[in-house]
């Protein structure tokens, strides 16, 4: 939560929260019934989220060095993939599914949107992006750019190779040609 900690989970279905100056465990939490897939921090509410193959994502308190769970969202039906939200509101968290859906919380009035991305392939990995903006890959090679308000994507490319699951390449490579997307084609009136 700060410069000195930090939170994993896996595979065991548990979080710990590491303080990274002495390498030791500040904390053991059990997080979910099944694997926990990602974890997400909110330094300006002492908050985190967390999601995991038991199709939640779960709102924590990390306050103190004992961590207490204060919500439970309940929007997918099968494993959720991974968790970002959009740079500097973490009121709006987006998440991906197994499920074939991208969901955008809006946790402080409870409620989520959501977004069906393909019939085939489901997102697996999000990108957000200021000015409510978000990407989505999938394993396909498909990226697609999303605004908050919108149902459908604004922007798809679609790559040759299967390696968009890398988060790196949608942050470098696809913010370059969606922001370009974004720009040229709001100009045009295309994402009205």
């Amino acid at each position: 939560t700060n410069n000195k900690t930090a939170y994993f989970g896996g595979k065991d279905k548990f979080i710990y929260q590491i303080d990274l100056t002495s390498h030791s465990i500040i904390q053991k939490i059990k997080a979910h019934n099944e694997a926990v897939t990602g974890i997400l921090v909110d330094l300006n509410k002492e908050q985190f989220y967390s999601v995991g193959n038991d199709h939640l994502l779960k709102v924590w308190s990390s306050e103190t060095n004992q961590s207490v769970q204060l919500e439970t969202f309940y929007g997918h039906t099968a494993k959720v993939n991974t968790i970002t939200t959009i740079p500097g509101d973490v009121t709006r968290i987006i998440t991906s599914g197994m499920d074939n859906f991208i969901n955008l919380w809006k946790v402080d009035s409870q409620s989520f949107l959501q977004y069906k991305y393909n019939e085939i392939y489901p997102v697996d990995c999000l990108a957000g992006l200021n000015g409510g903006v978000f990407l989505s890959g999938d394993f396909n090679g498909k990226v697609a750019g999303w605004r908050t308000g919108k149902k459908k994507p604004v922007c798809e490319i679609e790559y040759e190779f299967m390696l968009v699951s890398l988060l790196t390449l949608i942050t470098v490579t696809l913010i370059t040609v969606c922001s370009f997307c974004f720009f040229t084609c709001s100009s045009f009136s295309c994402f009205l």
